[in-house]
């Protein structure tokens, strides 16, 4: 088998120039590979870790399923968690707290919303603040500051406070100064204060409580944010819980948010399992409270449209790169066709030399996976200098429904670039064997007369 590679390898350096048109193929499909893989895989990672991080979702979701139906959805106060629930579930936290980061209390509410001149419908998501922060901030800083102008919570004295999103903060009157660009190359912000203007300095919010009281409350806006969509943000509002709790008179929650250590993890060598933690979950509290389920948020009604979003990236990305392969399989193919013809006679003299025709074939398949090595070097070197001068462009683009402009990345994938390689090396082998095949089949005379 040595000696076979022996020749495929001269034989690839001697007609290298035959050689050329499927070396540059595979050279210029797989560059495309690795940079549109790359590009799907950081938009992967920009919405994941956006409803991870930014999002504050973390791995699990605890809710009343219930509280998802119609009757829920009639009357959401019925499938809370109560004070009783939350005690509970607190305590089942403090029992596994080498495995959580963090543990995030949630309330949803809808109201309306007006500055004196202006109404609107809103939708609230108030959160405790300081969990909230534990979970942005685990493992980067980067998304500790969870708005585009203004200040966070965290930042902020305001006793009565609120953040609202730009397109509703337009509605409202609250402005920035001057827009930027803010989002960091992995999705997050860039902090700093960044000034905007409302042009009254409190909006009021209004809202039917459980007994069915109408409270009303007013809150300075400190910051504007980003719903992530289009269509949520132009209801969006963001409250502490406890002004929340406040203003609906309540002490329930919406649901619990909770993030996990994991393998990753360089503080830790805890490594907490998702399904593991549910299990436990299920195990210990489950039975007690059967309508509180807890999830993946991917698997929640919260994570359709992110699910959605990546099966149309994914088979968008499948089809891009089938193309890209087919195209390369069909000037790999005539390449070796004419390749093979112009050798024909080389394949006589090898049979007559006493290779057997196996053996030949061998030498013909080995030569077309040394071109795909080759080519593939020459791809991936180019494709890595490209990504590179990419990531360092800071080219921004909007990204789908995704509401402010990102970073434009290539984010490299080592296990799919692999799979992408063996591919290509496939396919070339392939090519090869249907090209060689009808030829070497031939009788030896024919082959050495041919011209």
């Amino acid at each position: 088998m040595i000696y076979l590679l022996k020749i495929a390898f001269r034989n690839v350096i001697a007609n290298f120039r035959h050689s050329l048109a499927a070396l540059l193929s595979i050279s210029a499909a797989f560059m495309a590979i690795v940079i549109f893989d790359g590009y799907v895989t950081h938009i992967r990672n920009l919405y994941l870790n956006s409803y991870r991080y930014r999002g504050m979702f973390g791995d699990v979701i605890l809710e009343n399923q219930q509280i998802r139906s119609k009757l829920g959805k009639t009357d959401p106060w019925l499938y809370s968690l109560n004070s009783e629930q939350q005690l509970v579930f607190d305590q089942f936290i403090i029992k596994h707290q080498d495995q959580v980061v963090a543990s995030v209390k949630n309330l949803n509410l809808f109201g309306s919303v007006t500055n004196g001149k202006v109404s609107a419908v809103f939708f609230t998501r108030a959160y405790d603040v300081d969990e909230g922060l534990k979970m942005r901030s685990y493992q980067s800083e980067e998304w500790k500051w969870n708005v585009l102008y203004g200040k966070p919570f965290h930042e902020s004295d305001e006793p009565a406070k609120i953040l609202v999103g730009q397109t509703i903060g337009q509605t409202l009157g609250c402005e920035p100064v001057a827009r930027e660009r803010v989002i960091t190359k992995n999705g997050g912000y860039r902090s700093g204060l960044r000034p905007f203007v409302c042009k009254t300095d409190d909006i009021q919010l209004s809202l039917t409580t459980e007994s069915g009281q109408l409270n009303a409350m007013d809150f300075k806006p400190i910051g504007l944010v980003d719903a992530g969509y289009r269509d949520i943000d132009a209801r969006y509002l963001m409250l502490p819980l406890d002004q929340a709790q406040k203003l609906a008179h309540t002490d329930k929650v919406s649901y619990y948010t909770v993030m996990l250590k994991n393998s990753s993890d360089s503080k830790s060598n805890t490594k907490a399992n998702t399904e593991t933690f549910i299990a436990a979950y299920n195990q210990e509290i489950g039975e007690k409270f059967s309508d509180l389920k807890m999830s993946r948020w991917q698997d929640h009604e919260i994570g359709d449209l992110f699910k959605k979003t990546m099966e149309l990236l994914m088979i968008f990305k499948n089809f891009v790169i089938i193309v890209i392969v087919f195209i390369s399989c069909l000037s790999i193919f005539s390449t070796f066709v004419k390749n093979v013809k112009e050798r024909t006679r080389e394949i006589g003299l090898l049979l007559s030399l006493g290779f057997y025709r196996s053996q030949v074939l061998k030498i013909f398949l080995l030569e077309s996976a040394l071109l795909s090595l080759f080519g593939i070097s020459g791809g991936a070197i180019v494709g890595f200098i490209a990504s590179a001068i990419l990531n360092s462009s800071s080219i921004y683009y909007k990204a789908g429904l995704l509401s402010e402009p990102v970073v434009f990345q290539v984010a490299i994938d080592p296990s799919s670039i692999l799979v992408s390689a063996l591919g290509l090396i496939f396919v070339a082998v392939i090519s090869c064997y249907l090209s060689v095949s009808t030829t070497i089949r031939q009788k030896i005379v024919d082959c050495l007369q041919h011209s």
